[in-house]
């Protein structure tokens, strides 16, 4: 069973506004480790492919 909620960007922003500092704290802080851990992959791919070409 699938539930899919259409919110906007706006919306999204406001429910989390809504959250107490320390719940707003805790998903900075999971949304800034896995932007790191992106990043850290694109730079090993980027790396990696690179190295394809030498």
């Amino acid at each position: 069973m699938e539930l899919r909620i259409d919110l906007d960007y706006n919306q999204i922003l406001g429910l989390i506004r809504q959250l107490p500092k320390k719940e707003i704290e805790r998903l900075t802080n999971t949304l800034q480790s896995e932007i790191s851990l992106k990043k850290s992959s694109i730079d090993l791919l980027e790396m990696i492919l690179e190295a394809r070409l030498i």
